[in-house]
C-alpha cells in the first residue's frame, strides 16, 4: 500500500467516500416456490391429502396445515382450507407497547415463541358431491419466506413421527434413551428430521395413555401385578393415603430366591426417584458369580420400623417358598437395619461390609497422618542450609500425597491382621502390636475410634474369630449392592421419574440380567475341559467353574509337596466347608492320596449349577397378599 507523502494526498486519503445505493433483485412473491400437486386433482381424504402434499414439498424446505373447516349445516365437511405452516397471525403483533407488563409473561407463564408470519400462501379442498371426491384448488402459491430444513417444521416431525411410531414405541419399551433412539433413526434413514423434543412428548403420551387418569401409584399397584411378573407390598402412612413403603419382587427375583437364598446383601442408594425416597437393594448371587437380585423396597426413611415392614415381606416370601431363612445378611454399619434383622431374622447372622469399615476408618485416619507427615515434612524442610534448594509447595503438597498413601496403606495392613486373626490370643497381640506402632499422641481420637466402634461395639460381625463359624460362602463385602445399584441407576438415566417409571426401568434390567445368567448357567452345564484332571472329574458340569477354578489354585499352592512350596498344616483347622462351603487342603490330599475324583455332596448347594434339591416353583402370583395397612397412632379407639 502507498504511503501518502503530501499535504493534499493525505486529505484525498482521509476524504470519505459516497456511498451509492445498491439495486437488490426483487423477490416476486407470486413465483411458486414449492412444487403443488396439479390444479384439480382429486383426493379420497383430506387428511390423507394433506399428507401427500407435505410428502411434496418437505424437500423444498415447507409444510402446510389445514387452517379452518366449513361444514353443511349438517356438520358435514364441504371445504378445507390449508395453508402455509406459517401462515397464522401472532397475536401479539398489533400490541401497542410490546415492553410492558402486560405484554411480559409472568413468573410462572411459560416464555414462548412462535414462527407464525402471516404467510398468503394459501390452498383449498373442496367436496364434490358428483364424484364424491376432494378436489384441489390453487388460491395463493407465494411465500413471504424463505425455505427451511424439515426438522424446523412441527408438521413435517409429527408425520413422521407417525409413519415411525411403532419403531419407536419398541425402542421406548426396551429403555433407549433419547438420544439413542435418535442416533438410530437417523442411522437408517438420514434424513430423518425428528428432534429429541418429538421422542420426549411421545414418551410423556404413551405415560399418560398408561395411566389413564390414574396417579403413578395407583396404576403401579393395578396394572403391573396383572400378568403376574411383580409382586408388591407396601405401608400407608397414619392418614391411609399415601404410601411410606413399598416392598417389590419379580418373578425372575422369586426364581433366583428360590436357588440362591443363603446369603444376600441389602444396602440403601438414593436419588432414584422425584419422591427422594431411599432404595433398599437386597442382592444375592449365583453358582457362577453373577449378582441377582432378590428384591426392591422405597422407604420413608432408614429406621428399624421402616426396615421391619420390608423384612417382614421378605421373611413371607421365604415362608411361601419353603425356604430356611437366610443363614447370613451382609449390610453396612446401618443400626437401624441390624437391628431389624435381629428382630425379624432372629437366627440370621449380620456381618458389616468390611469395605465400608475400612472406608470409615480412613475417613479417620487420613487427617492424621496428614499432619504428622506435613510436620516432619515441613520441619525437615526448614532446617535445609541455604545451599540446598527447599521445595516448592507444590512439590511439599506431592510429597505429602505420596506419603500418606503409603501410611495408609501399611495402616491397613496392620488393622487386616486383627481382622483376619485365627484365635482371640493373635487378635489382642495384634492390637497391642497396632497401638504401638501409632502411640503419638496425635492418634489417640483414631485408636479411641477402632476401640469403642469397631473392636466392643460389633466384633462379632466382621471379626474372623467370629465369622469363621458363619456360612458366608466368601463374601464380606456389599460390593455386589454396590453394583447393583450402578447397574440400575445406569439404565434409569434421570432422578425425577415416578415409581411406575422407576419400576418399569427396573424390569427391564431386571429381566436382562436374569437372562444373562440363565444363559451362563446354561453354558457351565455343557463345557467342560478338554484334558480334565482327575481330581475335579466327578463335579465339572456339575459345580461352577469358579469354585473348581478356587480348588484348583489351593491344590497348586501345596500339591505335589515340593521344597518351594509351603507345608500343609498337620492339623486341620479350616472351616472352609463351613464358611465357604468347599472342600479345605486336607480334604484335596485326602482325595488325591487316593486318586479319586472330589464328590459334588462335598460342596454347598449354593455352588451347585443344578438346584435338584430346590423345592418346585410356586406361581409368583400365589405370594400377593393384601396391602399391609398401618394403624393411626395416637386416636382413640371406637
Amino acid at each position: 500500500m502507498a504511503i501518502a507523502e503530501t499535504e493534499t494526498d493525505l486529505i484525498q486519503y482521509e476524504r470519505p467516500v459516497s456511498h451509492q445505493a445498491v439495486e437488490l433483485p426483487s423477490i416476486n412473491l407470486t413465483e411458486p416456490r414449492m412444487p403443488l400437486p396439479p390444479a384439480n386433482k382429486q383426493y379420497n381424504d383430506p387428511e390423507l391429502a394433506l399428507e401427500e402434499i407435505n410428502d411434496l414439498i418437505k424437500d423444498s424446505g415447507y409444510a402446510v396445515t389445514s387452517r379452518r373447516t366449513k361444514t353443511t349445516k349438517r356438520g358435514v365437511k364441504k371445504t378445507v382450507r390449508i395453508c402455509c405452516d406459517r401462515g397464522r397471525t401472532n397475536p401479539h403483533d398489533n400490541d401497542d407497547d410490546p415492553d410492558s407488563e402486560a405484554s411480559q409473561p409472568s413468573g410462572n407463564q411459560r416464555k414462548t415463541t412462535t414462527i407464525a408470519a402471516d404467510c398468503p400462501f394459501s390452498v383449498s379442498l373442496r367436496f364434490s358431491q358428483l364424484t364424491n371426491t376432494w378436489i384441489f384448488t390453487i388460491e395463493n402459491e407465494s411465500h413471504n419466506h424463505g425455505p427451511s430444513p424439515a426438522s424446523t417444521h412441527n408438521i413435517q416431525r409429527k408425520l413422521e413421527v407417525k409413519r415411525k411410531l411403532d419403531i419407536i414405541t419398541q425402542q421406548l419399551k426396551q429403555g433407549l434413551a433419547t438420544r439413542q433412539i435418535i442416533t438410530s433413526l437417523r442411522e437408517s434413514d438420514p434424513n430423518s428430521c425428528i428432534i429429541p423434543k418429538d421422542i420426549n412428548n411421545l414418551r410423556m403420551q404413551l405415560n399418560r395413555e398408561f395411566l389413564n387418569g390414574r396417579t403413578p401409584i395407583q396404576a403401579l399397584l393395578q396394572e403391573l401385578p396383572k400378568d403376574g411378573n411383580w409382586i408388591f407390598k407396601y405401608e400407608l402412612d397414619d392418614d391411609q393415603q399415601h404410601v411410606t413403603a413399598l416392598f417389590c419382587m419379580h418373578k425372575t427375583c422369586v426364581t433366583m430366591l428360590q436357588s440362591n437364598p443363603w446369603v444376600i446383601s441389602m444396602d440403601c442408594t438414593y436419588k432414584t426417584n422425584q419422591y427422594k425416597l431411599p432404595w433398599l437393594d437386597i442382592v444375592g448371587f449365583t453358582a457362577t458369580g453373577s449378582t441377582v437380585y432378590l428384591g426392591f423396597a422405597f422407604i420413608r426413611d432408614e429406621k428399624q420400623d421402616t426396615y421391619e415392614v420390608v423384612l417382614s415381606c421378605l421373611a413371607e416370601a421365604y415362608d411361601s417358598l419353603g425356604l430356611e431363612y437366610p443363614r447370613t445378611i451382609l449390610t453396612d454399619k446401618e443400626d437401624g437395619l441390624i437391628a431389624a434383622i435381629e428382630s425379624v431374622f432372629p437366627t440370621t447372622k449380620s456381618m458389616v461390609c468390611i469395605w465400608h469399615i475400612n472406608m470409615a476408618i480412613l475417613k479417620k485416619a487420613r487427617p492424621l497422618l496428614s499432619e504428622q507427615i506435613r510436620q516432619a515434612i515441613s520441619q525437615a524442610n526448614s532446617q535445609a542450609s541455604s545451599s540446598q534448594s527447599r521445595k516448592t509447595k507444590a512439590q511439599i503438597s506431592k510429597e505429602i500425597q505420596e506419603q500418606v498413601d503409603k501410611a495408609w496403606k501399611k495402616m491397613l495392613k496392620r488393622w487386616n491382621r486383627i481382622v483376619y486373626a485365627t484365635t482371640p490370643e493373635e487378635k489382642d497381640r495384634q492390637w497391642e502390636f497396632f497401638k504401638e506402632n501409632y502411640k503419638d499422641p496425635i492418634y489417640e481420637p483414631l485408636l479411641r475410634y477402632l476401640e469403642d466402634e469397631w473392636l466392643e461395639s460389633c466384633p462379632e460381625r466382621f471379626l474372623h474369630i467370629h465369622t469363621s463359624k458363619y456360612l458366608h460362602l466368601n463374601e464380606r463385602a456389599t460390593s455386589r449392592a454396590e453394583s447393583a445399584h450402578w447397574l440400575l441407576k445406569h439404565d434409569l438415566h434421570v432422578s425425577t421419574n415416578d415409581l411406575l417409571v422407576v419400576l418399569r426401568c427396573f424390569e427391564r434390567v431386571v429381566q436382562h440380567q436374569f437372562d444373562k445368567v440363565q444363559a451362563d448357567i446354561a453354558s457351565e452345564k455343557i463345557r467342560q475341559p478338554t484334558k480334565p484332571h482327575p481330581l475335579y472329574k466327578l463335579i465339572t458340569t456339575k459345580i461352577s467353574r469358579k469354585v473348581i477354578q478356587q480348588m484348583k489354585n489351593t491344590y497348586d499352592r501345596y500339591l505335589p509337596e515340593t521344597e518351594d512350596k509351603p507345608p500343609i498344616p498337620p492339623v486341620c483347622s479350616c472351616d472352609s466347608k463351613n464358611t465357604s462351603g468347599f472342600p479345605c487342603i486336607h480334604i484335596l490330599k485326602q482325595y488325591h492320596d487316593d486318586n479319586k475324583s472330589l464328590e459334588p455332596s462335598l460342596f454347598h448347594q449354593q455352588w451347585h449349577l443344578y438346584s435338584s434339591g430346590s423345592p418346585p416353583p410356586i406361581d409368583p402370583i400365589l405370594l400377593i397378599q393384601d396391602p399391609i395397612r398401618v394403624r393411626g397412632r395416637g386416636r382413640p379407639r371406637g
